[in-house]
C-alpha cells in the first residue's frame, strides 16, 4: 500500500495532466435584459428587451423568468467557440435570426445539452472570427438548488480550449474513478478474512466515496436519465451526502476507538448520526433547505472527526496520528477548493479544480496505509501474546513435570503405605470373617438339629436362607411328654446384630419352656417380651430411640388331643386345608420395646386334621425385590403358589417355592434374611 501511495504521488506531481494550463476566457455582460412573471417565448419578449444596467444587482427570485440579450464579438483566431452559464439552472438560447435552440443549465437531463461537459454548462456557438452576433438567452430558477448566478455575466472561450480541459478532466475522473473502484475491490475481497468492525466502515466509506464522485461530475444525469420524479437528482445528492457522513464518522469512531475513549465524544457522534437522517428527511419538503442542513452537518462533522482524530493521539491510540494525516490530506483538498471557489483568478487550474478528489485520493491511501499499520500493530501483539503464552505453557510444563514427579514419588510412597494399610485390613476382616464364620456354626449348633425335627414332625421342611454369614433370623423346637413346641422367629436387623439377638431371643426361650414349664404361647410371648427388654434394658429406656427385639410365631400342640395353640407376634401361620389356605394371624406388636406395645398376646387353637400342613414364615420372602419391574414378591403370590401345589409332598411343595423365589430376585440383592418352615403333624 506504501508503494501504491508513492507511484500515486509521483504520477500527480509529473503528469502532463496538472500541466499549468489556463484556460483563456472574455467575460461578457448582458447587453438587454426583461424580466417576466410568466413564462413566454423568446420572439414574444424580443421587443421588450431594455439596455441592461451594469448597476444592476440580481435578486433571485422563484417564478421569475429573466429574459437576457448578449452582443458576442469573436476576438479569437477559430469561429467554434462556447459560453459558459457556470451555476444557471435553466438556460434556453437562441441566436437573433436563427431558429435553432439551444438548451444547458442544471437541471437539463444530460442527453439533452447542447454541450454536455459534466457539471459544466455551455452552450455551443460558431461565429466567423472578428464577427458580432446576438443571443438572447431565457433563465429561470427554482427552489431545489443553493446555487444561482453571481450575476448575469457569462464566460467565452475556443471549442478547441474547452475539448483540451474535456480531455483532461476525462483522464483525471477515469484515474479518481479507477482508484477508488480499485481500492474498493481489493479491499472487498479482503473483508472476508478480516473482521474487525472498522474495515467494514471503511468498505462502507470508500464506496460512499465512488457514489459521492460519480454525483460530483455528473454520472447521475447520465444513469438516472429520463427519471421524471420531482427532484429525483437533488434527493439522490441528499441520502449520497448523509451515507458519506455516515460512513466516515463511523469509520473515525470505530478505528479511534471513540466508543472506548471519550464518553462525550461518543455520545455526539451517536448524535450526528441520528442527525445525518435530518436532511434525506426535510427534503420531501424543502430540498434547499434540506441542502442547508446537509452543509451544515458536513461542517460539523469534519470538525468533529478532526477533535476526534487530534484527542486519539493525545490518548495515544494506535495508528490514530496516520488517520490524522489522511484526514489531514482531505480538509487541506477541500479548503483549496473553497478557496479557488471564491478566487477566480486561480479557478482555471485544473489542479485546483480537483484539489477534494486529489487530498480524497491521498486520505483513502493513507488510511488504507493506518489500517494496515493498525494490522500490524495487532499481529506484533497477538504474537507478543502468542509467545508469552508458549513461555507460559513452557513454564507450566516445567512445573507440571515437576509435581508430577513429586506426585509420583507421593503416589508410591501412599501406595506402599495403602498395601500395608490393605494388608492390615485384609487380616483384620479375615479375623473378623473367621468369628462370623465361627459364629455361624455357634449359631448353627443352636438351631434344631434336622434328625431333631424328623423325630417332632410326621414331615418338615426348612428353607433357611441368612442375607449375610450369619442371621437374624431363627427356628426353635422343643417337646415334652404332652406338648411339641415350634417357633419361628425374626429378630431387628440381620448380620452379626441379628445373630447375637437370635442367641439372646433362643436362650430365653429354652429358660421359659424348659425351666419354668409355660406351655401357653401367649403366656410365652408375654413373658420373653418382657425378658427381653429386661436383657436390653429396655424398662430404663436406654435404646428408647430403637425398637429392638424380635417377631415371632409360636406353636404348641397338644399330643393327646392334636389341637395346636397358636400366638404370633407380627407373623401369622398358615394351614393348607383341602386346597386351601386358613391363616392364623399373629398381633400386630413385636417381642421387645415398643411404642405400640400391649400388655398380652392373643392366643388362639385349632384341631388340627390328618394331612394339614403347616406353614411359617418371616418377612424376608414375602419382600424380596425381584421380578421385571423390581417389586417385593408379596403374600398373595405365595399363598396361591402353595394352593396350587397342594398335591405335591411337602418336600417338593417347599423347593419350588425356594426355587421361585430365587427365579423372582434374579441378579438383585437379597433383601433380608429368608426364613420358610412347613411341617405337618398328622
Amino acid at each position: 500500500m506504501l508503494r501504491l501511495f508513492k507511484v500515486l504521488f509521483f504520477i500527480l506531481l509529473t503528469s502532463k495532466v496538472f500541466a499549468q494550463h489556463q484556460l483563456v476566457y472574455k467575460e461578457i455582460q448582458p447587453s438587454k435584459i426583461f424580466v417576466s412573471e410568466i413564462d413566454v417565448t423568446i420572439d414574444e419578449v424580443s421587443d421588450h428587451l431594455k439596455p441592461f444596467d451594469p448597476s444592476f444587482v440580481i435578486t433571485p427570485r422563484v417564478g421569475a423568468v429573466y429574459y437576457i440579450q448578449f452582443l458576442i464579438e469573436n476576438s479569437f483566431n477559430e469561429e467554434e467557440l462556447l459560453i459558459n452559464f457556470d451555476n444557471w439552472q435553466y438556460v434556453e438560447g437562441r441566436i437573433v435570426d436563427q431558429k435553432n435552440i439551444l438548451l444547458t443549465g442544471t437541471l437539463i437531463d444530460y442527453e439533452k445539452k447542447s454541450f454536455p461537459f459534466y457539471q459544466q454548462q455551455y452552450l455551443p456557438l460558431k461565429i466567423p472570427p472578428k464577427t458580432k452576433i446576438k443571443i438572447i438567452v431565457k433563465s429561470y430558477i427554482t427552489d431545489n438548488s443553493l446555487i444561482f448566478p453571481e450575476n448575469f455575466h457569462v464566460k467565452i472561450s475556443t471549442k478547441k480550449n474547452i475539448e483540451k480541459r474535456r480531455q483532461a478532466t476525462n483522464v483525471l475522473v477515469a484515474f479518481f474513478f479507477g482508484l477508488i473502484l480499485i481500492m474498493l475491490l481489493f479491499n472487498l475481497s479482503l473483508s472476508f478474512i478480516i473482521t474487525e468492525r472498522f474495515y467494514k466502515w471503511y468498505l462502507f466509506y470508500l464506496l460512499s466515496n465512488l457514489i459521492a464522485l460519480m454525483g460530483n461530475f455528473g454520472f447521475y444525469d447520465i444513469i438516472f436519465a429520463g427519471i421524471q420524479f420531482p427532484h429525483f437528482k437533488v434527493t439522490l445528492e441528499v441520502i449520497a451526502s448523509s451515507c458519506f457522513g455516515w460512513s466516515i464518522v463511523l469509520f473515525s469512531k470505530n478505528f479511534l476507538n471513540i466508543q472506548y475513549t471519550s464518553k462525550l465524544l461518543n455520545k455526539l457522534i451517536n448524535v450526528l448520526i441520528i442527525f445525518l437522517f435530518v436532511p434525506i428527511l426535510v427534503n420531501v419538503v424543502s430540498p434547499v433547505f434540506s441542502n442547508v442542513i446537509s452543509h451544515l452537518l458536513g461542517i460539523y462533522t469534519f470538525i468533529l472527526i478532526l477533535i476526534c482524530g487530534l484527542y486519539s493521539v493525545y490518548k495515544k491510540q494506535p495508528s490514530s496520528w496516520i488517520f490524522l494525516v489522511g484526514f489531514g490530506c482531505f480538509l487541506t483538498g477541500l479548503i483549496i477548493h473553497l478557496i479557488t471557489t471564491l478566487n477566480a483568478t486561480i479557478e482555471n487550474n485544473l489542479f485546483y479544480k480537483f484539489s477534494i478528489q486529489i487530498g480524497n485520493s491521498f486520505e483513502l491511501l493513507i488510511f488504507s496505509i493506518a489500517i494496515a499499520h493498525r494490522f500490524k500493530l495487532i499481529k506484533n501483539q497477538n504474537e507478543a501474546q502468542q509467545a508469552l503464552i508458549i513461555k507460559q505453557l513452557q513454564e507450566n510444563e516445567e512445573l507440571q513435570q515437576k509435581i508430577n514427579s513429586d506426585l509420583e514419588r507421593l503416589v508410591e510412597v501412599r501406595t506402599h503405605d495403602l498395601e500395608v494399610e490393605k494388608e492390615a485390613l485384609f487380616v483384620a476382616n479375615q479375623q473378623i470373617t473367621n468369628s462370623i464364620e465361627y459364629a455361624k456354626q455357634l449359631q448353627e449348633a443352636v438351631l434344631p438339629k434336622p434328625v431333631e425335627l424328623q423325630q417332632l414332625f410326621k414331615d418338615i421342611y426348612i428353607y433357611y436362607q441368612p442375607k449375610d454369614i450369619v442371621s437374624g433370623d431363627f427356628y426353635w423346637a422343643k417337646s415334652n411328654e404332652r406338648y411339641t413346641y415350634f417357633a419361628i422367629c425374626d429378630c431387628t436387623g440381620h448380620g452379626v446384630p441379628g445373630a447375637l439377638m437370635s442367641m439372646l431371643s433362643s436362650t430365653i426361650l429354652d429358660h421359659i419352656v424348659l425351666k419354668n414349664n409355660q406351655y401357653q404361647p401367649h403366656k410365652v410371648l408375654n413373658e420373653l417380651s418382657l425378658k427381653i427388654d429386661q436383657s436390653l434394658n429396655h424398662g430404663g429406656k436406654t435404646f428408647d430411640s430403637r425398637n429392638d427385639g424380635l417377631d415371632i410365631g409360636f406353636c404348641c400342640i397338644d399330643h393327646s388331643t392334636n389341637e395346636l395353640h397358636f400366638s404370633g407376634a407380627f407373623i401369622s401361620l398358615w394351614i393348607l386345608r383341602d386346597k386351601n389356605v386358613i391363616e392364623i394371624k399373629g398381633d400386630r406388636h413385636p417381642i421387645g420395646f415398643s411404642h405400640v406395645k400391649k400388655d398380652f398376646f392373643n392366643e388362639t387353637s385349632i384341631k388340627l386334621e390328618e394331612n394339614d400342613r403347616l406353614f411359617c414364615f418371616t418377612d424376608g420372602i414375602i419382600d424380596q425385590f425381584g421380578g421385571k419391574y423390581n417389586k417385593k414378591y408379596t403374600k398373595k403370590k405365595l399363598r396361591n403358589l402353595i394352593c396350587n401345589l397342594s398335591d405335591a409332598s411337602l418336600e417338593v411343595q417347599c423347593k419350588v417355592i425356594k426355587s421361585e423365589i430365587n427365579i423372582w430376585k434374579g441378579d438383585k440383592e437379597q433383601t433380608d434374611d429368608i426364613l420358610f418352615a412347613g411341617f405337618q403333624y398328622i
